[in-house]
């Protein structure tokens, strides 16, 4: 049985494909299987995988009779995997060579582990931005509660293609629902709630952005996250409506348990804002602006709040 599962899935991705599998088997750690669903392409993908798969007998590679989509394609992926530890990979990024190897190294008896990612344009120029920066992330946590507080309430700083998992907790978490938009914040909600995050911020991956998105992601700038939370808003108000449900869920699995006082407290907050109990969510801001967004200037979180109050 492999250290690592790495599970991959895989979808009309030719252009790229090859430059992540070589990056892949250039890793420092080679005890790895690589798992890789391929959900009907229509290009040349599965070739390629076919090709690989020829040359590297760690690889397991599944082509789907019908195209099933990527929730379904993802969750066949890790129904395959047999490592202790299990990676996911995407299709079009690049990882550094110590990939597994930090990973691994950090997650000592914790539940779930992730590291930085350097964002690159589509032929792998540096854009000068880090994950950790996107998500406003600028030092460690204090403790796991200011982590729990900040994971809380929507800030999502762990990115599936930069996370490794114990599998004995994955199992426990699969499969997962459709209320959950995505998988890396539900295997986090649950570490967190558990035997913890590891949290690196060395970068362990070049994380491809594709046309539009390199600018929406840039929001560092004050103004322009002002702005961009006052055009999102219809956006923000949906998103907060699903937090509100995500938590209700996860209290329900965790009452009793370490962090529930950190899920009340947040269903709390979400809970006033839809009720427009303003004095309720905004004294729950004030008061806990450090531990919701642990790493931030009070001004750093204007735009949100400014949100709060008219929105």
């Amino acid at each position: 049985m492999p250290l690592v599962s790495v599970a991959m899935t895989t979808y009309n991705g030719e252009r790229y494909l090859r430059e992540q599998l070589d990056s892949i088997f250039r890793q420092t750690v080679q005890d790895f299987e690589l798992v890789i669903r391929d959900d009907c392409s229509s290009d040349g993908t599965w070739q390629i995988v076919q090709d690989y798969a020829g040359r590297f007998p760690c690889i397991r590679a599944v082509r789907n009779e019908r195209n099933v989509g990527f929730r379904q394609n993802f969750a066949d992926a890790l129904s395959l995997c047999t490592g202790d530890f299990v990676a996911f990979a995407d299709q079009d990024d690049v990882w550094t060579e110590r990939h597994l190897e930090l990973l691994l190294g950090s997650i000592g008896d914790k539940d779930l582990a992730c590291a930085d990612a350097e964002l690159v344009d589509e032929t792998l120029h540096p854009l000068q931005l880090r994950m950790h920066e996107v998500c406003h992330l600028s030092r460690p946590f204090a403790d796991e509660r200011s982590l729990r507080y900040f994971l809380f309430c929507g800030h999502n700083f762990v990115q599936g293609a930069a996370m490794l998992v114990r599998r004995s907790f994955l199992l426990q978490h699969i499969p997962i629902p459709e209320l959950a938009e995505f998988h890396d914040y539900w295997f986090a909600l649950h570490a967190a709630l558990g035997n913890g995050i590891a949290y690196s911020f060395e970068p362990v991956l070049l994380y491809r952005q594709h046309g539009g998105n390199v600018t929406e992601m840039n929001t560092t700038s004050l103004l322009r996250r002002t702005v961009t939370a006052i055009r999102l808003r219809g956006e923000h108000r949906e998103h907060k409506r699903r937090q509100i449900a995500l938590l209700e869920l996860l209290l329900a699995e965790h009452q009793g348990q370490v962090g529930e006082a950190a899920l009340q407290d947040c269903l709390g907050f979400f809970r006033a804002w839809e009720a427009k109990r303003s004095p309720s969510y905004v004294y729950f801001f004030l008061k806990n602006y450090k531990l919701t967004h642990a790493s931030e200037s009070f001004a750093g979180i204007v735009p949100e709040f400014v949100y709060l109050l008219f929105f």
